[in-house]
């Protein structure tokens, strides 16, 4: 079982992996013992969420441009996920009944705060992509890749 937790298991060469076979099964003529082919793989939540994550990003990664603007495309796709997420919360909150209207209003100041640092963060993203591709010197093609990997 390959055991990945992004809190303990800080790097590829620390991962951990077992058979869940305790013997290797004999070959048909006996001699050589035949490797088996049920091998479990389990990722903790976070690691599935990272791995997740990492495959929503293969575009920017195989776009071409320079890392500094790959890194700042993927800061803006992490604030644009955060703020979805947070503007579904805000969208079930108001829709919660069950909540006397007191708690609801402070949970709902408490999200739109949110949203707004998050709105706050892809202003300062979206600014530092724009001063990346003016100090990288990207040509009009690289700029109209970088906008549209912004725009996803």
């Amino acid at each position: 079982m390959l055991i990945f937790d992004p809190r303990t298991t800080p790097t590829p060469a620390q991962w951990q992996i077992h058979d869940t076979h305790a013997q290797a099964k004999a070959s048909d003529d006996g001699k050589e013992p035949v490797a088996s082919s049920a091998v479990k793989v389990t990722l903790s939540s976070p690691g599935v969420s990272k791995a997740a994550q990492q495959s929503n990003n293969k575009d920017i990664e195989d776009s071409g441009l320079p890392a500094s603007v790959q890194e700042t495309l993927k800061m803006i796709r992490e604030l644009k996920k955060q703020l979805a997420q947070k503007m579904a919360e805000l969208q079930a909150l108001a829709n919660d009944k069950d909540l006397p209207a007191q708690q609801r209003q402070a949970r709902m100041a408490a999200l739109q705060s949110a949203i707004n640092a998050i709105n706050a963060a892809m202003i300062v993203a979206m600014s530092k992509l724009a001063q990346s591709m003016k100090d990288q010197n990207l040509s009009p093609e690289q700029v109209v890749k970088a906008v549209a990997l912004a725009a996803k």
